[in-house]
């Protein structure tokens, strides 16, 4: 048995790891021309080209609803491709269109339009016209009265809540339903993942900060991508101001008429509501400060309802009652609303 020596040992070793090397060498270069081929046939195959030449179409609007009229044109990359004839085929059949654009009506929701331009020596591209609609709906949380017919405008402090109803209906004339749709919401071009994903059609989010706005924007499309659509609304943060209303004893607070600029009294007091409209918190909120003035000087009143005063012709002193209340809060800094109004009683008598 021969003696295995230190050089043997060692010169074993080199030879190994050198054909390990070559080895691996080999492979690499096969994983790289495998690489190659696949991305040449990726390109190929989705330029779709003819000689070498890559086409695309450009559709106006990017979502169109139904009824729209759709702009699409040939775009080209090949130099000297804007000499080749367009022929468009729009649905199978051949239009005498032969420019570089032409326009298409999109049909009734669940239709589809194919539309093909061969562009002569260059290539061909094709696009499906597939109609969707989208309603984005919002409204605020503050404070506006239960009759109040307008919307919940968002003022700062408050929560923004919108709503996306999308129609997606598929050529079998079925709808698709919320939870076959991904939704993803946007604040800007910022992108709100806590709210977005799948069948996620509504979110609330913060209002805009105090005399800023935002533009939210909600993109939907079908799991399978085939149906997409999309829809924006700049929203703009409103300042909460106060509307002053009569508070009736036999019809209760009557927000269908406001205290104006000159109000006549029917009875020898009169008991007055500041309505603040939009306000972030209720009206009744510890954190607010009602402070009323009578003919310019401040006046005593309920503290456990501050937000209602009753005033008398005696109290006013004159026929003329001139009534301010100013709103601020210790939660809110920026908060400083105020209503007035002027209430006659030059036909009570006393």
């Amino acid at each position: 048995m021969g003696t295995v020596t230190l050089f043997d040992f060692t010169y074993h070793s080199v030879l190994l790891a050198a054909r390990y090397t070559r080895r691996m060498a080999r492979r690499r270069q096969m994983m790289m021309y495998g690489v190659f081929m696949w991305a040449m046939l990726t390109v190929l195959a989705h330029a779709q080209a003819i000689d070498g030449g890559d086409v695309s179409l450009t559709v106006s609007p990017k979502y169109p609803r139904p009824g729209d009229s759709v702009h699409i044109t040939v775009d080209s990359v090949t130099d000297g491709a804007g000499s080749g004839t367009v022929t468009w085929v729009v649905n199978g059949k051949k239009s005498a269109n032969t420019s570089r654009a032409i326009d298409v009506t999109a049909g009734p929701l669940g239709s589809e339009t194919a539309v093909d331009a061969v562009v002569d020596g260059v290539g061909r591209a094709s696009t499906v016209i597939r109609p969707t609609e989208l309603d984005l709906l919002w409204e605020s949380d503050s404070y506006v009265p239960q009759a109040f017919r307008g919307r919940a405008l968002p003022s700062a402090g408050s929560m923004l809540h919108l709503e996306a109803i999308p129609r997606f209906k598929r050529p079998d004339g079925h709808l698709v339903p919320l939870q076959d749709i991904i939704f993803t919401w946007r604040k800007g071009v910022s992108v709100l993942q806590s709210v977005s994903g799948v069948g996620k059609s509504s979110a609330i989010i913060p209002s805009p900060v105090l005399f800023g706005s935002d533009t939210i924007s909600v993109e939907a499309h079908t799991t399978d991508g085939t149906l997409a659509t999309e829809s924006s609304v700049r929203i703009a943060s409103k300042e909460p101001y106060i509307v002053l209303y009569q508070d009736d004893p036999l019809l209760g607070v009557t927000y269908y008429r406001a205290i104006g600029a000159q109000e006549d009294a029917h009875d020898v007091e009169m008991s007055l509501v500041a309505v603040p409209y939009y306000l972030a918190s209720d009206p009744r909120d510890a954190s607010l400060q009602y402070d009323w003035t009578l003919n310019g000087a401040q006046v005593p009143f309920n503290r456990s309802q501050p937000n209602r005063l009753t005033i008398g012709a005696e109290g006013a002193k004159t026929h003329e009652a001139q009534v301010r209340v100013s709103l601020t809060s210790s939660a809110n800094m920026f908060l400083n609303s105020s209503g007035a109004g002027t209430i006659l009683f030059s036909n009570v008598a006393r």
